[in-house]
C-alpha cells in the first residue's frame, strides 16, 4: 500500500462518539449566541432553518454552527423539521422561552429552564453520580470521566468537555471554587428543611424521662448533614423509648 494510500485511510478513520459533543471551536458564550438566533432566524419556531440561514447574523462561522447540532438535538434545545425538511431544525418550546429570559436577562429563570433542559442529560447524570459518591470532584477529574463516558478524544474535545461543564454551572446545578466542583445548594432550600421538625413528632415514640433534645440548624448546613443530625437525634430518643418501657 502506498503512503498517499494509508493517508488516506488515516483520514477516514474516525473516532466514534458515543454521545453528541459541542463543537470543540464553540465557547459557551458563542453557544447562547447560536441559540438564541436559532430563535430569532426561525421566527420562534415558525420556519425552519439550516446553518446557511446564520449567514451575515452572526459572527460565527457556519460550519461551526452546524457542528453542534447533534449536541443540541440531544440536549433538547433543537429538533429536527418535519419531513422534506432535510438538514433544517427549529428551536424547541423550552428554547424558545430560554431566548426571552436571556434577552430580559432573567437569571433565575433562564437557571430553572437550563435546569429543565439538562435534567435528562447524560452528563448531568453522571456528574450527579460522581457527587454523590464523593461530594467534591476536582474539575479536571470531572472533564476526565465525561470524556471517557462519551468516548471524546483527550486531544482534541477538551474544549467542548468544558463547555458541558459551563452548561451545568449556568444552570446553577452545580458550583466551582478554587477548580472543585460540588452541588451547588441555594441557601433559600435549607428553611424547608427546617419544617421537617413537624414530621419527626408525629414519629418520635412516646418518653416519660424529662429530657429535651435538639438539632443545631444553620444556612451552610447541607441537606445530608440536616439529614444526619436529624437521624442521630430519633437514635437517641428511641434507646430512651426502650429503656423506659
Amino acid at each position: 500500500m502506498s503512503t498517499q494510500e494509508n493517508r488516506s485511510k488515516k483520514r477516514r478513520i474516525r473516532t466514534s462518539l458515543k454521545h453528541p459533543l459541542p463543537d470543540n471551536r464553540a465557547s459557551f458564550e458563542n453557544h447562547l449566541n447560536i441559540i438564541k438566533t436559532y430563535v430569532i432566524v426561525s421566527k420562534e419556531g415558525k420556519e425552519p432553518v439550516n446553518y446557511n440561514s446564520f449567514k451575515t447574523l452572526i459572527d460565527i462561522n457556519p460550519q461551526i454552527i452546524s457542528g453542534n447540532n447533534k449536541f443540541f438535538v440531544d440536549v433538547g434545545i433543537i429538533k429536527k423539521a418535519e419531513e422534506g425538511e432535510r438538514g433544517k431544525y427549529v428551536p424547541t418550546e423550552a428554547t424558545i422561552n430560554l431566548y426571552n429570559a436571556l434577552k430580559w436577562n432573567k437569571e433565575e429563570e433562564i437557571k430553572s429552564l437550563l435546569t429543565d433542559l439538562l435534567s435528562k442529560s447524560w452528563f448531568w447524570d453522571l456528574t450527579k453520580q460522581l457527587l454523590d459518591v464523593q461530594g467534591t470532584v476536582i474539575k479536571e477529574k470531572l472533564r476526565e470521566k465525561l470524556g471517557y463516558e462519551s468516548g471524546a478524544d483527550p486531544n482534541k474535545h477538551n474544549s467542548s468537555l468544558n463547555v458541558i461543564i459551563e452548561y451545568l454551572l449556568c444552570a446553577g446545578l452545580i458550583k466551582e471554587e478554587e477548580g472543585n466542583i460540588t452541588y451547588n445548594e441555594p441557601a433559600s432550600d435549607v428553611p424547608k428543611k427546617k419544617t421537617s421538625k413537624k414530621e419527626i413528632k408525629t414519629v418520635m415514640p412516646f418518653v416519660k424521662a424529662p429530657l429535651v433534645l435538639g438539632v443545631l440548624i444553620n444556612p451552610e448546613m447541607s441537606e445530608n448533614q440536616i439529614r444526619k443530625a436529624v437521624a442521630i437525634i430519633y437514635d437517641e430518643w428511641k434507646k430512651l423509648s426502650e429503656r423506659s418501657d
